[in-house]
């Protein structure tokens, strides 16, 4: 058994590598994540053309930015029951080997396997994963034009269940069961046979355990349910023989009688789910798995923008402008799988470079995204309306070959537009809203992206030498029910042209990663130096 819940973090980690995945609109730069993301109208300084390519239209000058961003988020309550499935670890290992040897089992064993298999039940459905990104880069404006390299790196920890069975009795299977990698040169061909668990050969007495009659008569009924449908074998003692064994061994062992009647009562409760999972399939031939699908998108971006009167439009136009980026984008690829049940073999050193060629794939394409922005600062409230299209000829990349022979044919980086507008109440008081107007896909199967986004920006030193702002705003994914309201804040020092930028967000709802330990279900960071002269 070699799932851990540090495998789960470790899917964070993987940030580190060029290796990753990405799907829902980015925020880029902390200005924009200070103020929940609501940019698209504003679209100033080193990331206009990010933003919105018709912005470079706007403000010309020389402008450099250095931003890094981070957003990590948890869907469906995974890490709870994640953290279930991995303090069940060490009893689902005891119940693997002893299917394969014949021997027994306690009823500790038998509640926290009872326990994941409700825990892995609850994993059960769409919109459940984690995802996790990071992105950063380099951007240069001059006039109206706009040279860039960001990239963009991305991974979904996608939780795929196998319901289809759980059988504990004899069985004939494959004598390695799947690699982490789940690739070719790590599957065995040949077969064992397991001799399936046999709770009569339990070192206990079989005598009526003092003070636990009901808990005696509860078990009983679950140890034939066991017998009956799941091929555990009860040898020539009574399922009522068995029960008692069970409880008494329990007592010498020093289990206190609360924590036996809570073992007892949850392994009730759970029988009815295992009953309902077994088809003849053992640990080894369950499918249930943590997919990781990611990507690492370096985009190498040229941009301009132009205002439409420079080219005789008329009047009632003016303040209208449009702008495109052409952009080159490297994709890296990489996909992977880690099973919950399985027992397999050790991955050989040997073979580590035929998994890392497996497993990631590298691949380029070209992409367009264009701008439209209206923007009158003569006027009052200095009004402003941006739309903006990404990727709108939708791009597709490789995928490795274990993705391929898993359904997976490809990635498509799909087209996203996004709209927003912007006010300024007052000269040092900008109020801004953005919503996406596509439903975006994520790193999770099932969890779409739909943002819409609010945000406000308070200059409360409004110099040109010197300033000094305060960014806020909120988030609310309108793509998935029970998705959770994020806040956003940040601010912005800005000395002689040199700025510094830092922002941060989290959701109000909370999970669990470890014991007394909780998280936001989403939080993001970012950071940025630049120069605007």
């Amino acid at each position: 058994m070699k799932f851990k819940f540090s495998f789960l973090l470790a899917g964070f980690f993987l940030l580190t590598t060029p290796r990753l995945f990405a799907g829902s609109f980015k925020i880029l730069g902390p200005r924009a994540t200070g103020t929940g993301g609501a940019f698209v109208a504003v679209a100033e300084g080193s990331l206009a053309s990010y933003w919105n390519p018709a912005a470079l239209a706007f403000d010309p000058g020389f402008r450099v930015g250095l931003p890094a961003s981070g957003n990590l988020e948890a869907t469906g309550g995974i890490l709870n029951s994640a953290k279930k499935i991995s303090d069940s670890a060490s009893s689902i290992s005891k119940l693997q080997v002893a299917q394969k040897e014949g021997k027994a089992v306690g009823l500790n064993d038998l509640k926290t396997f009872s326990e994941a298999l409700v825990s892995l039940k609850e994993m059960e459905g769409a919109g459940k994963g984690l995802q996790a990104d990071v992105s950063g880069g380099a951007n240069a404006r001059v006039g109206r034009w706009s040279v860039t390299v960001n990239n963009f790196v991305s991974v979904g920890v996608d939780p795929i269940i196998d319901v289809s069975g759980i059988y504990l009795g004899s069985a004939t299977v494959a004598a390695a069961g799947s690699s982490v990698f789940n690739t070719l040169p790590f599957r065995a061909l040949s077969s064992e046979n397991l001799a399936g668990i046999d709770l009569s050969v339990i070192a206990a007495s079989t005598a009526a355990p003092s003070g636990f009659e009901a808990e005696s008569a509860s078990l009983a009924s679950s140890v034939q349910s066991l017998a009956d449908g799941a091929g555990v074998k009860l040898g020539n003692l009574s399922s009522k023989q068995i029960a008692n064994a069970l409880i008494n061994l329990a007592s010498a062992q020093g289990v206190s009688p609360g924590e036996i009647r809570d073992a007892v009562r949850q392994i009730g409760e759970a029988m009815p789910l295992l009953l309902g999972l077994i088809s003849g399939k053992t640990f080894r031939e369950n499918n249930s798995n943590l997919t990781i699908r990611g990507v690492s998108l370096t985009e190498i971006s040229v941009g301009h923008g132009r205002e439409i009167s420079e080219f005789g439009a008329p009047d009632f136009l003016r303040g209208l402008a449009v702008g495109a980026n052409i952009k080159y984008i490297l994709a890296q690829t990489a996909y992977s799988r880690q099973y919950f049940l399985r027992e397999g073999d050790e991955t050989k050193l040997d073979g580590l470079s035929s998994v890392i060629n497996e497993n990631t794939r590298q691949s380029s394409a070209l992409a367009l995204d264009l701008g439209v922005l209206w923007r009158r600062d003569d006027i009052l409230f200095k009004p402003r309306a941006g739309f903006v299209g990404k990727n709108i000829n939708s791009p597709k990349f490789a995928m490795p070959t274990a993705a391929v022979s898993d359904g997976y044919s490809d990635y498509t980086l799909d087209s996203q537009w996004r709209f927003g507008v912007a006010v300024k109440p007052l000269n040092f008081w900008l109020v801004a809203c953005d919503a996406d107007i596509t439903t975006n896909k994520t790193e999770i199967s099932g969890y779409d992206s739909r943002n819409i986004s609010v945000g406000s920006e308070l200059n409360i030193v409004n110099r040109k030498a010197f300033n000094m702002a305060l960014r806020a705003g909120l988030v609310q994914n309108l793509a998935f029910s029970g998705s959770p309201l994020t806040y956003t804040a940040g601010m912005g020092l800005n000395l002689l042209g040199f700025n510094m930028d830092m922002a941060g967000a989290m959701s109000a709802d909370k999970v669990a990663v470890g014991d007394n330990l909780e998280m936001p279900s989403r939080a993001m960071a970012s950071l940025s130096l630049s120069f605007n002269f």
